[in-house]
């Protein structure tokens, strides 16, 4: 996700003069601030970012903003920060994902999202249950897993929810990594997917058609959520007024479907 997010990006500030200078977090939060004190020192012209997921205090991308510095937020953003963002209809995103495994004859959707304060994952499990909901299906926080959205952290759940009284007939999991955490595990255990359990993973990775079964995924388009995010940044670089009204620009997402889901033959992308 974030390599096609950064070619979008790179791709368009370059061909506009900018130098993109990249730093990675790996969701630590002190490695974040660091890396935004860094910039900030360095008097770069902008900061795009997508924050880490640990982050719950926002002072150091304020911090950005009282400097006068423009400030980008793509993927995840949070609404404690009043600045421009580029991301996805994460709620659609999850709704639609649900609806085609309630379509597909699943009745036990287990779900595996991240950490409800990050705000992607609330929106993407807030979809979930709402589909739930209008299709009138039982919402059990039983087979509902929150977390920092590791494959191992996937794999210890699948196994957990293996282990109880009653299966669930479908598993949701927010990131393909966890998707294929969950998979390994049926696997393991010789349960047919998705016959037995059906499996949907959420970033549409460059893997998911190679694995076996094939992965039904929802495309976040984040090659051009980067280049909008680049756009954006070019727009507020340019503008010469003086008030600044933050935008929110949303992107739909698209439901690829694959062998992991498709157990009625249903050959159709949403």
């Amino acid at each position: 996700f974030f390599a096609k997010a950064i070619r979008g990006i790179e791709v368009l500030l370059k061909k506009n003069g900018y130098r993109v200078i990249i730093t990675q977090s790996h969701d630590n939060v002190e490695d974040e601030r660091s890396s935004i004190e860094t910039m900030l020192e360095a008097r770069v012209d902008g900061i795009l970012a997508s924050h880490a997921m640990g982050t719950t205090d926002f002072k150091h991308y304020q911090k950005v903003l009282d400097r006068g510095v423009t400030l980008i937020l793509f993927d995840r953003f949070n609404e404690a920060i009043d600045t421009h963002v580029v991301a996805i209809d994460d709620f659609k995103g999850g709704y639609r994902t649900t609806e085609h495994l309630i379509d597909q004859g699943c009745k036990k959707i287990a779900y595996i999202g991240g950490f409800s304060h990050v705000h992607i994952y609330n929106e993407r499990f807030r979809g979930y249950r709402q589909a739930l909901l209008d299709h009138d299906l039982a919402f059990d926080e039983d087979i509902v897993f929150e977390g920092d959205m590791k494959m191992q952290s996937a794999r210890d759940f699948t196994g957990q929810l293996l282990d109880a009284s009653t299966i669930p007939d479908a598993i949701f999991a927010t990131s393909d990594y966890s998707a294929i955490g969950a998979i390994q595990v049926l696997k393991e255990r010789g349960i047919a997917i998705p016959d037995q359990v059906a499996v949907a993973g959420f970033s549409n990775e460059e893997f998911d058609s190679f694995v076996t079964p094939s992965l039904t995924s929802t495309d976040q388009h984040s090659d051009e959520m980067g280049r909008l995010a680049a756009q954006l940044f070019l727009n507020q670089i340019n503008d010469e007024s003086t008030t600044t009204v933050t935008q929110k620009t949303m992107l739909a997402t698209e439901l690829i479907v694959r062998d992991s889901t498709r157990k009625s033959g249903d050959q159709s992308n949403f």
